[in-house]
Protein backbone atom coordinates (compact mmCIF):
# COMPACT_ATOMS: atom_id res chain seq x y z
CA UNK A 1 0.00 0.00 0.00
CA UNK A 2 1.17 3.34 -0.33
CA UNK A 3 2.52 5.65 2.95
CA UNK A 4 -0.26 6.91 5.07
CA UNK A 5 -1.90 10.06 4.80
CA UNK A 6 -1.20 12.87 7.90
CA UNK A 7 -4.39 15.56 6.75
CA UNK A 8 -7.46 13.49 7.31
CA UNK A 9 -6.38 10.22 9.20
CA UNK A 10 -5.33 10.09 12.94
CA UNK A 11 -3.50 7.59 15.44
CA UNK A 12 0.11 7.48 16.12
CA UNK A 13 2.87 8.64 14.10
CA UNK A 14 6.71 6.85 14.11
CA UNK A 15 6.03 3.03 13.35
CA UNK A 16 5.70 1.23 10.04
CA UNK A 17 2.54 -1.00 10.04
CA UNK A 18 3.51 -4.55 8.82
CA UNK A 19 2.79 -5.69 5.30
CA UNK A 20 1.77 -9.12 6.49
CA UNK A 21 -1.14 -7.61 8.56
CA UNK A 22 -4.92 -8.81 8.36
CA UNK A 23 -7.16 -6.19 6.55
CA UNK A 24 -8.67 -4.93 9.34
CA UNK A 25 -5.74 -4.14 11.72
CA UNK A 26 -3.94 -2.35 8.18
CA UNK A 27 -7.51 -0.57 8.19
CA UNK A 28 -7.49 0.55 11.61
CA UNK A 29 -3.88 1.35 11.54
CA UNK A 30 -2.69 -1.08 14.61
CA UNK A 31 -0.34 -3.98 14.98
CA UNK A 32 -1.57 -7.38 13.70
CA UNK A 33 -0.16 -10.15 15.70
CA UNK A 34 -0.64 -11.97 12.16
CA UNK A 35 -2.49 -15.44 13.22
CA UNK A 36 -4.25 -17.60 10.63
CA UNK A 37 -6.74 -17.85 9.47
CA UNK A 38 -8.00 -15.00 12.15
CA UNK A 39 -5.77 -12.96 13.63
CA UNK A 40 -5.80 -12.94 18.01
CA UNK A 41 -6.30 -9.16 17.56
CA UNK A 42 -9.30 -9.19 15.83
CA UNK A 43 -11.27 -11.77 17.37
CA UNK A 44 -9.80 -10.88 21.05
CA UNK A 45 -11.90 -7.87 20.68
CA UNK A 46 -15.42 -9.42 18.97
CA UNK A 47 -14.13 -7.90 15.77
CA UNK A 48 -14.61 -10.06 12.29
CA UNK A 49 -11.25 -10.83 11.11
CA UNK A 50 -11.33 -9.87 7.41
CA UNK A 51 -8.06 -12.19 6.44
CA UNK A 52 -5.14 -11.37 4.46
CA UNK A 53 -4.72 -10.04 1.02
CA UNK A 54 -3.33 -12.37 -1.32
CA UNK A 55 0.34 -12.63 -2.18
CA UNK A 56 -0.58 -11.92 -6.20
CA UNK A 57 -0.04 -8.81 -6.98
CA UNK A 58 -1.83 -6.96 -10.09
CA UNK A 59 0.76 -6.48 -12.73
CA UNK A 60 2.45 -3.03 -13.35
CA UNK A 61 0.32 -2.62 -17.42
CA UNK A 62 -2.96 -3.15 -14.99
CA UNK A 63 -1.40 -0.13 -13.12
CA UNK A 64 -1.05 2.28 -15.86
CA UNK A 65 -4.46 0.98 -17.17
CA UNK A 66 -5.94 2.37 -14.08
CA UNK A 67 -4.21 6.16 -14.06
CA UNK A 68 -5.20 7.35 -17.62
CA UNK A 69 -6.66 10.97 -17.19
CA UNK A 70 -5.33 14.68 -17.74
CA UNK A 71 -1.75 15.04 -17.62
CA UNK A 72 -1.66 17.62 -15.39
CA UNK A 73 1.06 19.77 -13.69
CA UNK A 74 1.93 20.42 -10.34
CA UNK A 75 -0.61 22.92 -8.44
CA UNK A 76 -0.36 26.18 -6.44
CA UNK A 77 -0.05 26.34 -3.19
CA UNK A 78 -3.61 26.56 -2.41
CA UNK A 79 -4.86 23.52 -3.91
CA UNK A 80 -3.07 21.49 -1.34
CA UNK A 81 -3.90 23.46 2.05
CA UNK A 82 -4.33 21.01 4.83
CA UNK A 83 -7.24 23.21 6.31
CA UNK A 84 -9.55 23.14 2.67
CA UNK A 85 -8.67 19.23 2.38
CA UNK A 86 -9.95 18.34 5.95
CA UNK A 87 -12.85 20.60 4.91
CA UNK A 88 -12.94 18.62 1.49
CA UNK A 89 -13.05 15.47 3.21
CA UNK A 90 -15.37 15.95 5.35
CA UNK A 91 -17.77 17.40 2.91
CA UNK A 92 -16.74 14.14 0.70
CA UNK A 93 -18.26 12.29 3.65
CA UNK A 94 -21.01 13.89 4.59
CA UNK A 95 -22.64 14.96 1.33
CA UNK A 96 -21.26 13.04 -1.65
CA UNK A 97 -20.76 9.12 0.34
CA UNK A 98 -24.63 9.16 0.87
CA UNK A 99 -25.37 10.38 -2.86
CA UNK A 100 -23.27 7.69 -4.27
CA UNK A 101 -25.77 4.82 -3.97
CA UNK A 102 -25.94 4.41 -8.00
CA UNK A 103 -22.40 3.91 -8.01
CA UNK A 104 -21.85 1.21 -5.67
CA UNK A 105 -22.82 0.24 -1.86
CA UNK A 106 -23.53 2.14 1.13
CA UNK A 107 -20.92 -0.24 2.70
CA UNK A 108 -18.50 0.71 -0.26
CA UNK A 109 -18.88 4.22 0.24
CA UNK A 110 -19.44 4.94 4.10
CA UNK A 111 -16.69 2.51 5.15
CA UNK A 112 -14.88 0.69 2.46
CA UNK A 113 -14.00 4.43 0.84
CA UNK A 114 -13.30 6.64 4.02
CA UNK A 115 -11.69 3.71 6.04
CA UNK A 116 -9.23 3.89 2.68
CA UNK A 117 -8.40 7.21 2.26
CA UNK A 118 -6.77 6.90 5.93
CA UNK A 119 -4.76 4.40 5.21
CA UNK A 120 -3.83 5.12 1.49
CA UNK A 121 -2.03 8.27 -0.17
CA UNK A 122 -3.94 7.75 -3.71
CA UNK A 123 -7.52 7.14 -2.10
CA UNK A 124 -7.56 9.93 0.43
CA UNK A 125 -6.25 12.38 -2.83
CA UNK A 126 -9.19 10.98 -4.82
CA UNK A 127 -11.71 11.78 -2.07
CA UNK A 128 -10.18 15.26 -2.03
CA UNK A 129 -10.49 15.91 -5.29
CA UNK A 130 -14.10 14.54 -5.87
CA UNK A 131 -15.32 16.88 -3.23
CA UNK A 132 -13.78 19.74 -5.21
CA UNK A 133 -15.23 19.11 -8.79
CA UNK A 134 -18.16 21.51 -7.81
CA UNK A 135 -15.82 24.45 -6.59
CA UNK A 136 -15.79 27.10 -9.14
CA UNK A 137 -12.30 26.75 -8.42
CA UNK A 138 -10.76 23.84 -9.89
CA UNK A 139 -7.19 23.99 -8.47
CA UNK A 140 -8.13 21.91 -5.14
CA UNK A 141 -9.09 19.65 -7.64
CA UNK A 142 -6.55 19.47 -10.46
CA UNK A 143 -3.56 19.34 -7.41
CA UNK A 144 -5.54 16.15 -5.74
CA UNK A 145 -6.40 14.53 -8.64
CA UNK A 146 -2.62 14.82 -9.97
CA UNK A 147 -0.93 13.78 -6.74
CA UNK A 148 -3.03 10.61 -7.00
CA UNK A 149 -2.67 9.74 -10.37
CA UNK A 150 1.05 10.61 -9.47
CA UNK A 151 1.30 7.93 -6.71
CA UNK A 152 -0.71 5.25 -8.69
CA UNK A 153 1.47 5.37 -11.34
CA UNK A 154 4.84 5.33 -9.39
CA UNK A 155 3.97 2.81 -6.67
CA UNK A 156 5.50 -0.98 -7.16
CA UNK A 157 3.55 -3.05 -5.24
CA UNK A 158 0.23 -1.44 -5.10
CA UNK A 159 -2.60 -3.29 -2.97
CA UNK A 160 -5.23 -4.62 -5.74
CA UNK A 161 -8.14 -3.34 -3.28
CA UNK A 162 -6.61 0.10 -3.12
CA UNK A 163 -6.50 0.06 -7.26
CA UNK A 164 -10.02 -1.49 -7.46
CA UNK A 165 -11.02 1.07 -5.19
CA UNK A 166 -9.27 3.99 -7.47
CA UNK A 167 -10.37 3.16 -10.30
CA UNK A 168 -14.61 3.03 -9.04
CA UNK A 169 -13.08 6.95 -7.23
CA UNK A 170 -11.67 7.81 -10.72
CA UNK A 171 -14.85 6.84 -12.17
CA UNK A 172 -16.91 9.09 -10.47
CA UNK A 173 -14.51 12.08 -10.75
CA UNK A 174 -14.93 11.57 -14.75
CA UNK A 175 -18.38 11.13 -14.92
CA UNK A 176 -18.51 14.50 -12.50
CA UNK A 177 -17.24 15.83 -15.55
CA UNK A 178 -19.39 14.54 -18.35
CA UNK A 179 -15.94 12.58 -19.71
CA UNK A 180 -18.22 9.20 -20.33
CA UNK A 181 -15.48 7.67 -22.35
CA UNK A 182 -12.46 7.86 -19.76
CA UNK A 183 -15.15 6.87 -16.79
CA UNK A 184 -16.21 3.60 -19.36
CA UNK A 185 -12.21 2.78 -19.13
CA UNK A 186 -11.52 3.54 -15.60
CA UNK A 187 -14.85 0.63 -15.03
CA UNK A 188 -13.14 -1.49 -18.02
CA UNK A 189 -10.02 -1.56 -16.34
CA UNK A 190 -10.86 -2.54 -13.13
CA UNK A 191 -12.88 -5.41 -14.38
CA UNK A 192 -9.86 -6.40 -16.26
CA UNK A 193 -8.09 -6.19 -13.04
CA UNK A 194 -10.83 -8.57 -11.04
CA UNK A 195 -10.68 -11.31 -14.05
CA UNK A 196 -7.07 -11.13 -14.08
CA UNK A 197 -7.50 -11.85 -9.78
CA UNK A 198 -8.72 -15.06 -10.39
CA UNK A 199 -7.72 -16.35 -7.01
CA UNK A 200 -9.14 -13.29 -5.94
CA UNK A 201 -12.70 -14.46 -4.18
CA UNK A 202 -11.30 -18.21 -3.72
CA UNK A 203 -8.34 -17.13 -1.65
CA UNK A 204 -7.63 -14.94 2.06
CA UNK A 205 -10.35 -12.71 0.41
CA UNK A 206 -13.26 -14.78 0.05
CA UNK A 207 -15.19 -14.19 3.15
CA UNK A 208 -13.83 -10.18 3.14
CA UNK A 209 -16.90 -7.63 3.47
CA UNK A 210 -14.41 -5.10 1.53
CA UNK A 211 -14.31 -7.37 -1.31
CA UNK A 212 -17.42 -8.39 -1.28
CA UNK A 213 -18.65 -4.46 -1.34
CA UNK A 214 -15.82 -3.64 -4.14
CA UNK A 215 -17.91 -6.71 -6.43
CA UNK A 216 -21.50 -5.13 -5.43
CA UNK A 217 -20.12 -1.75 -6.56
CA UNK A 218 -18.95 -2.71 -9.88
CA UNK A 219 -21.90 -4.77 -10.96
CA UNK A 220 -23.54 -1.65 -10.46
CA UNK A 221 -21.40 0.41 -12.05
CA UNK A 222 -21.76 -1.38 -15.22
CA UNK A 223 -25.03 -1.45 -14.84
CA UNK A 224 -27.69 0.95 -15.72
CA UNK A 225 -27.80 3.92 -13.54
CA UNK A 226 -29.07 7.73 -12.93
CA UNK A 227 -26.30 10.64 -13.98
CA UNK A 228 -25.18 12.12 -10.41
CA UNK A 229 -25.50 15.72 -10.19
CA UNK A 230 -22.81 18.05 -8.49
CA UNK A 231 -23.15 19.34 -5.12
CA UNK A 232 -23.39 22.64 -4.96
CA UNK A 233 -21.36 24.73 -2.85
CA UNK A 234 -18.08 22.95 -1.86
Amino acid sequence: MASTGKECGSGPTGHRRSNGGCITCRIRRVKCDEKKPSCRRCTSTGRKCDGYPPPKQPRLDAVSIVVMGPATGSCSTPGACPARSRQSFQMFSQLYAPMLSGYGTEGFWGMVVLQASHVDESIKHLVIAAANLSSSNNIPFLAHYSRALQILSRSQNVDVIIILIACVLLTVCEELQNRDDSARRHISAGERILAEQDGLALGPWRDSFVLKEIMSTFSRLCSPRPMISRVEGL
